[in-house]
């Protein structure tokens, strides 16, 4: 929940906790933010998604109907990542369409913006994208009604875009290596690593 850490040591700090011998040290309020905010615009952007589908009642329903669930409300109020994690799960959805609709870069960079997001926020999302980005490239393989030389050029687009933000992730991910291979930050420091 890295990218939730961070916004929401912006929002504490934009909105510092009173003080006072009976305050306490951190305002609940401004570390939760983040994360009612990016489930707000979840709702707008699942609105958003299956508006471009066609489906206006989904449109409709759908956010109305997430904002009633339990799961969502909780997530919603919850110093945690997982709302952001669904606010870059819709928006992937959406560029990811946009670009196999219209084939442009700006959706393919932004879906990889997303898919960023998404890994800098929680890692366990991988998945999430591991099965997206192959349907995505399946689609680009069978796509009707193109040429093999616009099929080409999207997938080009596709693996560039892929490739240049998991090079991101990577990078931002790489000082986190040591918690990863002995899990969640119980290293062992009598390991060889640490002689």
């Amino acid at each position: 929940h890295m990218l939730y850490s961070a916004t929401a040591r912006l929002t504490h700090k934009m909105l510092p906790p009173k003080t006072g011998p009976e305050e306490p040290y951190f305002n609940s309020t401004a570390l939760r933010l983040p994360s009612l905010i990016s489930a707000l615009l979840t709702l707008a952007v699942l609105a958003v998604w299956l508006s471009v589908l066609g489906m206006r009642l989904a449109a409709f329903a759908c956010p109305l109907l997430l904002s009633l669930h339990p799961w969502f409300i909780r997530y919603a109020s919850e110093g945690r990542g997982y709302a952001m994690a669904f606010l870059f799960v819709s928006l992937g959805l959406l560029f990811y369409w946009k670009a196999m609709s219209t084939g442009r870069w700006r959706w393919f960079v932004a879906a990889g913006i997303a898919q960023f997001c998404l890994l800098y926020t929680n890692l366990v999302s991988l998945w999430f994208i591991v099965v997206l980005c192959a349907a995505c490239f399946i689609g680009i393989l069978f796509r009707k009604g193109t040429n093999k030389g616009d099929r080409l050029a999207l997938a080009g687009r596709f693996l560039l875009t892929n490739a240049v933000f998991s090079m991101a992730v990577l990078i931002m991910m790489w000082p986190l290596k040591l918690q990863l291979k002995f899990g969640h930050g119980e290293a062992a420091y009598g390991s060889e690593i640490f002689k």
